[in-house]
Formats: structure tokens, C-alpha cells, sequence
């Protein structure tokens, strides 16, 4: 069986345990599957769920004039925040991309 067709499986099978309201042991006596092999797909589904986001997302950001009439580049990645004010350092904001790439 190939892996995508595993994953699959053990997607509908998941959901029908889910949905049926028994118990794991229960669950899995009726349906011949190990509670072994139910826990280890949960807990597999679980982390692919919670995994951070692709680094290839785009992430968005916003130019606004600042109280001088500057313009700013303010970037924002979680709870993290980057103003950029005039004159822009190319080199200084090409840096801050890479770091945020390898770390987003």
C-alpha cells in the first residue's frame, strides 16, 4: 500500500473511531486494529495538525507613513514586530529576510 493511500486510511478510520463514541480498546476490538497501531496514527495526525506553517507562506506586512512623514516598513511574524524607517538599508533588510526565512 502506498503511503498516501496509508495516510488516507487511517484518516477515515480515525474519524469513524471518533465519531463511533467507544472507547480505543473498544473501537479497536470491533474493527480488528490494534490500539497499538490507533495511538500511534493519532498521535501522528495530532503533530502533522500542530506543525508550524510552511516557511513558503507568504506573510504579510504593511508601508505606513510614520509621525514624520517617513515612510516605514513594519513586518510582523507572530508576536514579533519590525519597523523599518527611511532611509532604507537594503543590505540590513535583505538579512532580516534570510534569518526569517530559516526560522519561520
Amino acid at each position: 500500500m502506498k503511503k498516501e493511500e496509508l495516510r488516507s486510511l487511517w484518516k477515515e478510520r480515525i474519524q469513524a473511531y471518533r465519531e463511533s463514541g467507544l472507547t480505543a480498546r473498544q473501537w479497536c476490538a470491533e474493527n480488528g486494529v490494534s490500539t497499538h497501531r490507533l495511538y500511534y496514527w493519532l498521535r501522528r495526525q495530532n503533530s502533522a495538525a500542530s506543525a508550524p506553517a510552511s516557511p513558503s507562506e507568504w506573510m504579510r506586512f504593511d508601508v505606513t507613513d510614520g509621525p514624520e512623514d517617513k515612510a516605514s516598513l513594519t513586518i510582523k511574524v507572530g508576536v514579533c514586530e519590525i519597523e523599518i524607517k527611511e532611509p532604507l538599508n537594503e543590505k540590513l533588510l535583505l538579512d532580516v529576510i534570510r534569518v526569517l526565512e530559516s526560522r519561520c
